[in-house]
C-alpha cells in the first residue's frame, strides 16, 4: 500500500520518496506546511500533518475500505458527517472514523493544523501485519463493528487511556525511527479496539451544511475586505442574517470570534507585507486596516509574540 493508492489530495505534492515513505510538501498560495506519510506495516500507516493555509478546502477520494484514527495536536480540523452537518476536531481529541469508496471532504478552519492520522487498509492488510495483529490481540473488525452505524466517534483524550501516546508520538526524537512507530502503533490499535468506544465517545460541535456553507462565505468576505471597516452589522446586512446566529454559527465553525478572525487576517496580511516589503510600520497599519498604528501593534504582538518592528529585525536575521 503507497500513500497514492487509497488517496488523492490535490493540495500537496511529494518531494522526497523513499522505500517506505513519502514527504508530501503543501502545494498553493499562502499555504506552506507537510505531511509525512511512513508505511510502517504493509497496510498501516502513518501520517505527520503540520501545515498552514491562509484558504483550505480539500475533498480526497477513497479507493479502499479505510480505519482512520486522527489526533488533533495543535488547530482544528472539520469533515463532513455525511448526515448533513459538520462536526469539528479541536485540540487533543482523537476522530475514529470509517472511510468507505467516497469523497470525504474535509477544512482547517483555524488555518492550520498540526496532527497524527494512522491509517488502516481494511482489504489490503498483509499477512506480516495480520500475524502481528493477532500476536497483540487487536481486534479491528470490533472496531469496525463499534462504529459501523455512525461511522465515525469522537473522543477526548484526557478521558481515555491513549492520552499519552499521541502525545509522546508528537514530541519524541523518535518519531520518525520504524521500530519506535511500530511499537507505537500496535500500542494505539491494541488500545482503540479495547475500548468501548461509546462510553469514551463524546458530543463533537457541529453545524448544519447550510449555516456552513454561509460561514465559509462570510470568511471568505472577510479575507477579502480585511482592509475595510468590518462590523457585525454589515456583515449581517451582506449576509441577511441575525446577529446572535452569525456570531453562533461562526464561531462553531472557526473557533474563534469574527473579531479575533479578521484581527488574524491582518495580522496574517502584515506579517507578509513587513516580510516583503520596505513599507513603513504606518504604512502597512493603514494598509491592513488599522488607523491607529497603537493599535496595531497592540494586536500585532499578541498575535506574533513581538512587535512589528522586532518581527521585521528578526527576519533580517
Amino acid at each position: 500500500m503507497k500513500f497514492e493508492t487509497f488517496h488523492k489530495i490535490n493540495s500537496f505534492k511529494p518531494s522526497q520518496k523513499e522505500k517506505e515513505s513519502i514527504f508530501f510538501e503543501m502545494v498553493g498560495e499562502n499555504r506552506k506546511g507537510s505531511m509525512h506519510f511512513i508505511e510502517v506495516f504493509d497496510g498501516i500507516s502513518i501520517t505527520f500533518n503540520d501545515f498552514e493555509a491562509q484558504d483550505f478546502d480539500e475533498q480526497r477520494f477513497t479507493h479502499s475500505p479505510l480505519l482512520s484514527i486522527n489526533y488533533c495536536y495543535e488547530g482544528r480540523i472539520e469533515c463532513d458527517s455525511k448526515k448533513g452537518k459538520r462536526i469539528f476536531l479541536n485540540p487533543h481529541e482523537i476522530l475514529v472514523t470509517l472511510l468507505d469508496e467516497t469523497f470525504e471532504d474535509f477544512h482547517i478552519p483555524s488555518n492550520f493544523f498540526k496532527g497524527i492520522t494512522l491509517t488502516v487498509d481494511l482489504n489490503n492488510l498483509g499477512r506480516s501485519t495480520m500475524a502481528a495483529l493477532v500476536t497483540h490481540q487487536i481486534d479491528l473488525q470490533k472496531v469496525v463493528e463499534n462504529i459501523a452505524s455512525t461511522k465515525f466517534c469522537v473522543m477526548d483524550c484526557g478521558s481515555t487511556p491513549i492520552r499519552h501516546l499521541f502525545q509522546d508520538l508528537m514530541d519524541s526524537p523518535l518519531k520518525y525511527d520504524f521500530s519506535y512507530l511500530k511499537i507505537k502503533i500496535l500500542e494505539a490499535l491494541y488500545i482503540i479496539s479495547s475500548l468501548p468506544l461509546e462510553k469514551y465517545s463524546i458530543i463533537s460541535d457541529y453545524i448544519e451544511n447550510k449555516n456552513y456553507e454561509t460561514m465559509k462565505q462570510v470568511a471568505h468576505y472577510i479575507v477579502s475586505h480585511y482592509d475595510s471597516s468590518l462590523t457585525l452589522n454589515d456583515l449581517c446586512k451582506v449576509f441577511q442574517c441575525k446577529e446572535s446566529s452569525l456570531k453562533k454559527n461562526f464561531k462553531l465553525t472557526y473557533g474563534m470570534s469574527i473579531t479575533a478572525y479578521i484581527q488574524k487576517c491582518r495580522v496574517y496580511q502584515a506579517s507578509r507585507l513587513l516580510a516583503t516589503t520596505d513599507d513603513a510600520i504606518l504604512t502597512i497599519a493603514e494598509k491592513v486596516g488599522y488607523k491607529n498604528p497603537s493599535k496595531f501593534s497592540e494586536i500585532f504582538k499578541r498575535e506574533k509574540g513581538m512587535t512589528p518592528l522586532n518581527y521585521r529585525k528578526q527576519l533580517k536575521h
